[in-house]
């Protein structure tokens, strides 16, 4: 942390055996508030850097307290002060008769600066005061020890009274999207969710965490990590999930990884992935939880956005000469990406109509809504269904082809589909062996033949 060990280090060089006194009664502190500063030394020197760069955070309260009972002015005040540095560091009781006194606040202002002029010459505490809200952005900076003055970084025979920190913020980010765009039918088709979230610079952090309460129409089905773009190994993390109550660890060995990772690229990144299948239909929010360290368990983690997921259904009525229902019909329903029923496969087998004639779909993803948002006939990821008939009722003919339908709502709003039957043979009927039609016509066959017969015998007896 760039403030602490900088602090560590002023106490050291102000403990020389030769320096010139404290000549002074006053200094001053500057709080230097920056996002994911964009170098990080490894100590502080306690003066201006404006080589150190990033992203003024504005609104960022700091309480510098009096740490009563420690005289710079001594060096035996310079040996308490080892004792008080630990204790803040450790969040132990402050050592002896040392205690702290009444806070001065200040908070940040649009450049991320909070000045604290005319601080009396001694040791201070200082603490980073979030907000609710802030906790869920910012990664929080752990108390540290300042005095007023410090030892000039290299010019050791000289003090510092107008010190410099810059204590770093990381920021938070938590985001969540949702995979769903090759998915058509609940139950048979993955629908994968990822949680992207940052990585805390610096330093490994004591605990990472990732937990998500899974919407109840959905069934967990496994899990993975990657930790800037790299698949993590098994020993690198952990994944709980108890029914509807999921939870990623990182291990100790998987932090230190990420710390390597935010070390070698400032964007880096780790993804939890999440695979469910959709076991009810619904319109299916879901929302993850980000816990950078273990502070921010009990100071509130960061929550992601709420991705969607859509699935519904469809309805069929089914009809015959005079719109009566017509009870046993069979239908199948298919699916494809692409608006070509040649390309499209069964998702559903054959469900017959009753004896409303009525027959209904459930499950099926909605058309227009793929990976969490609106889409366009003929855009990727929208989805083509068909009602193919594979079975007619009795005295009906067949459906000629495919019903194209598109799913846009759930089953108990969508409007049925009409589908009337034509009778066998449009209504008519062919001639059958054995009908009285068929023994007329033999009938008649035999009444010609024996015409034909008597005709030929009178010639043969006139030619005699």
């Amino acid at each position: 942390m760039i403030a602490m060990t900088g602090l560590a280090g002023g106490a050291g060089g102000a403990m020389a055996a030769d320096h010139p006194s404290i000549d002074k009664d006053t200094g001053s502190l500057t709080v230097h508030k920056l996002a994911q500063p964009n170098t990080q030394p490894e100590h502080g020197t306690g003066l201006e850097d404006k080589s150190i760069q990033g992203d003024p955070i504005d609104g960022i309260e700091f309480d510098v307290i009096p740490l009563n009972g420690i005289d710079l002015k001594t060096n035996a005040g310079w040996t308490d002060l080892e004792g008080a540095v630990k204790a803040v560091e450790d969040g132990s009781a402050l050592p002896g008769t040392i205690t702290e006194g009444t806070p001065v606040k200040q908070t940040t202002a649009s450049d991320g600066i909070a000045k604290f002029a005319d601080l009396p010459v001694g040791a201070y505490k200082v603490e980073e005061k979030l907000t609710t809200e802030q906790m869920q952005k910012y990664t929080g900076v752990a108390p540290f020890v300042v005095t007023i003055p410090m030892t000039h970084p290299t010019d050791l025979n000289k003090w510092v009274y107008d010190v410099h920190v810059y204590p770093k913020n990381d920021v938070r980010s938590a985001e969540k999207d949702v995979k769903d765009a090759a998915a058509n039918f609940m139950g048979s088709s993955d629908v994968v969710w990822n949680v992207t979230t940052s990585i805390p610079g610096g330093e490994a952090t004591d605990l990472y965490r990732v937990t998500d309460q899974l919407d109840p129409k959905l069934t967990y089905q496994k899990a993975t990590v990657t930790i800037g773009g790299k698949s993590a190994e098994q020993a690198d993390y952990t994944v709980k999930a108890e029914g509807q109550a999921f939870t990623m660890e990182l291990t100790e060995a998987g932090r230190a990884k990420a710390l390597e990772a935010i070390k070698a690229d400032k964007d880096a990144k780790v993804v939890t992935t999440i695979v469910t299948r959709v076991n009810a239909a619904g319109e299916i929010n879901n929302q993850a939880m980000f816990y950078p360290n273990a502070a921010s368990v009990e100071n509130g983690g960061t929550p992601t956005d709420i991705p969607q997921t859509k699935f519904g259904g469809v309805k069929l009525h089914k009809t015959g000469q005079e719109n009566k229902p017509l009870e046993g019909a069979e239908f199948a329903v298919y699916a494809s990406s692409t608006n070509d029923f040649k390309t499209a496969t069964e998702i559903i087998k054959a469900k017959a109509t009753d004896q409303d004639g009525s027959v209904t779909f459930d499950g099926l993803r909605y058309s227009n809504f793929a990976d969490g948002a609106a889409v366009e006939k003929g855009a990727t990821g929208y989805m083509y269904y068909w009602l193919v008939e594979t079975k007619a009722p009795t005295g009906y003919e067949l459906l000629a082809e495919p019903i194209q339908f598109d799913v846009a709502g759930q089953l108990a709003s969508a409007t049925a589909i009409e589908v009337k039957n034509v009778p066998a043979h449009g209504g008519g009927f062919l001639p059958r062996t054995g009908s009285t039609g068929f023994y007329v016509l033999i009938v008649a066959g035999i009444l010609v033949a024996a015409g034909g017969a008597l005709v030929a015998a009178r010639s043969a007896r006139k030619a005699d």
